[in-house]
Order: structure tokens, then sequence, then C-alpha cells
């Protein structure tokens, strides 16, 4: 994501523990600059320095005591009207989280991030909008997932086993091949604006 607001002309900076920024250093050795150390309850970056701060897929990882220490980590760096987007993954039956679970299961500490954002109560921080939104994931996206976030090669070929498992039979239940076969990945879209009018405004909800 970082690579692709580069090319848009933004001046991006991604920001995540040690180890993966080290993995989006070797990967992105163009770059390498516009990665830094650091957690969303502790942002490595000024006041005021930020026109969006982007948590994708990111904002439940941080530990659950810290995750309105976090928001209120996002109000300090954003300039006034910056926006705050938090992008969360929405476990569903049948969707791509269906993968994303063999590895960990993460449907209570989803809806720990959930409440947390539904509790955010900082004048500076009004919500604009929340959305669901689907974008289609396919069996070569849980194995490359599965390349950055698990280091155990035997651990892999297991998840990659049950997963090609999974995806035939389901692929064959409604009469295409296994690399054919698309999941839904279902994500939960809510956007904050930093300002300073604290005025009372009706969040618009799909």
């Amino acid at each position: 994501m970082v690579k692709w607001f580069s090319q848009q002309g933004a001046h991006a900076i991604g920001v995540d523990v040690e180890t993966m920024v080290s993995k989006a250093r070797a990967a992105h050795r163009e770059i390498v600059d516009s990665f830094l150390v650091g957690t969303g309850e502790r942002l490595p970056l000024g006041d005021t320095v930020a026109d969006i701060v982007l948590f994708l897929a990111s904002f439940h990882h941080v530990p659950e005591p810290l995750m309105l220490a976090a928001l209120a980590e996002a109000r300090r760096v954003l300039k006034s009207s910056g926006l705050l987007i938090i992008v969360e993954p929405v476990v569903a039956d049948g969707a791509y989280s269906t993968l994303t679970r063999m590895v960990e299961d993460e449907e209570l500490i989803l809806d720990a991030a959930k409440s947390a954002i539904d509790r955010q109560k900082n004048s500076e921080l009004i919500l604009l909008s929340e959305s669901l939104f689907a974008t289609e994931r396919t069996l070569d996206d849980f194995r490359n997932l599965l390349q950055v976030f698990v280091d155990d090669e035997e651990r892999r070929r297991d998840y990659i086993g049950r997963a090609e498992k999974l995806t035939n039979a389901l692929a064959s239940s409604v009469g295409v091949g296994r690399d054919a076969y698309t999941y839904l990945s279902v994500c939960r879209r809510t956007i904050f604006m930093k300002t300073p009018d604290t005025a009372v405004r009706r969040p618009a909800t799909t």
C-alpha cells in the first residue's frame, strides 16, 4: 500500500513492528526510507503532519487496552480536516475469513476493535461514514499471505493443504475449477475527520 501511494505521488510512510518493517524494506528496496518502526499507539511522527492515517486490516493488532490510545495518537498526527480511515476484516461464513481463521481466529479481537472504534468520543474526530464492502480473493492470495506471516514451512504446507481441500469442495459445489474459485473478503470501512468543528453530525451508514 505504501508503494501504491508513493506511485500516486504521495509522501507515504508505513509504520509497523520491526519484524514486518524488515520484510517490507527487503521487498521494496527502492523505498526503504518509507518504512518506520512503531506501533499504532506510539507513532514515530510529529504533531499535525499527516493528511491521512490509514489502518489497513491492522487496527485489531493494537493491544486491546491501547486501542483508544491508538485513536488518540492518530488524531495527534493528523492535520486539521485530515482523515482517519480504518479498514477492518469482517468474519463471515464462507468468506475469505474462512481461510485466514485457519491461521488465527480473530473474531473476538475484531469485535473488541469494533467496540473501541464505536466508543471513540474525542470531539476532534468526527465520524463521517461507516460502510461494508467486499473484494475478491483467491487461493493464491492465501498462499501469498502465508509467505509473509508464517515462517515455518511445515505449518505453511499444513494450512495450504487444508485450504486446497476446502476450496476444492466449494469450487466443485458451484461447478468451477479450484483456480477459478474466488472468496469474498468482507471489510468494514470507518472514516473520521479531524476538525475543530465539534458540531454533532449524523454519520452516513450503508
